[in-house]
């Protein structure tokens, strides 16, 4: 299966669940990581806004208030990112 097919395919499997069963499943995923952050003890944690009903990872800000988390800024040029500190509350800007 070709990249684009598969991004196709998982973004219908994900827009087929219900509001709920994204919300319970990001909840899940937010506890899976945030005992791994407990684990790992990493210095950056690099977070996604979530779009196109991807898993809602934000809610590992406010459980993990002490972690440093990063999220990426698009850039001008095709491809082009880089990543910000980010904390609980801070103004997100479109891009």
């Amino acid at each position: 299966m070709e990249k684009a097919e598969l991004r196709r395919k998982m973004l219908a499997e994900r827009r087929a669940l219900t509001k709920e069963a994204r919300g319970e499943l990001s909840r899940r995923i937010v506890a899976h990581l945030a005992a791994w952050v407990g684990a790992e003890n990493p210095d950056v944690l690099a977070l996604y806004h979530p779009v196109q009903a991807e898993p809602d990872l934000m809610g590992l800000v406010s459980a993990l208030p002490d972690q440093t988390f990063a999220l990426p800024v698009v850039g001008d040029q095709p491809g082009a990112m880089t990543f910000h500190a980010y904390r609980h509350g801070d103004a997100l800007i479109k891009s």
